[in-house]
């Protein structure tokens, strides 16, 4: 809360009140550097997401060859199956998982070279998802037709597994 009036504070001419008369704040403000706005404005300009995980799961048969935009996480390293094909966990905002199917050359060295939790807008047609038996409940995949890194992470998933609140 106290550093949030000061960016406030930050972004006004620095006229000093009462309030504020601490050397911290003085140190403090007069060596903060706000990013570039245009950068960051940049960086937040984005595909919203169409659907949910949950949206295609209660109804798959209306979704299936409809392309949709999902926005989430990479729920573990990508597998790569060939040089142009790589497989991938996906994580929505609501915890829901579906598999990634990426046949696009571009697209699967990007996918490649991510790491787990790194935050991605992922955009392709659905499509249904090769059974193991016959009795198996039907399911759904994702295959890209385009993919914007929204975010790479920087804490290791090993770090993330200490955190369990």
């Amino acid at each position: 809360m106290f550093a949030s009036r000061i960016l406030r504070k930050r972004l006004q001419p620095l006229v000093l009140r009462s309030k504020y008369q601490s050397p911290y704040y003085l140190r403090w403000s007069s060596t903060c550097v706000l990013p570039d706005k245009a950068k960051t404005i940049e960086k937040f300009d984005f595909k919203h997401y169409t659907h949910t995980i949950q949206d295609i799961n209660k109804s798959i048969d209306s979704f299936i060859d409809h392309e949709i935009t999902l926005n989430g996480w990479l729920d573990g390293a990508p597998r790569k199956i060939s040089k142009n094909l790589v497989f991938v966990h996906f994580r929505d905002f609501n915890g829901d998982l579906v598999q990634v199917v990426c046949k696009d050359d571009t697209i699967s060295q990007a996918l490649r070279s991510m790491k787990p939790e790194d935050s991605i807008s992922i955009t392709g047609k659905v499509g249904v998802k090769k059974a193991k038996n016959a009795d198996a409940e039907k399911s759904w995949e994702l295959v890209t037709s385009h993919l914007e890194v929204l975010n790479i992470a920087n804490v290791k998933v090993t770090q993330l597994d200490s955190l369990n609140c």
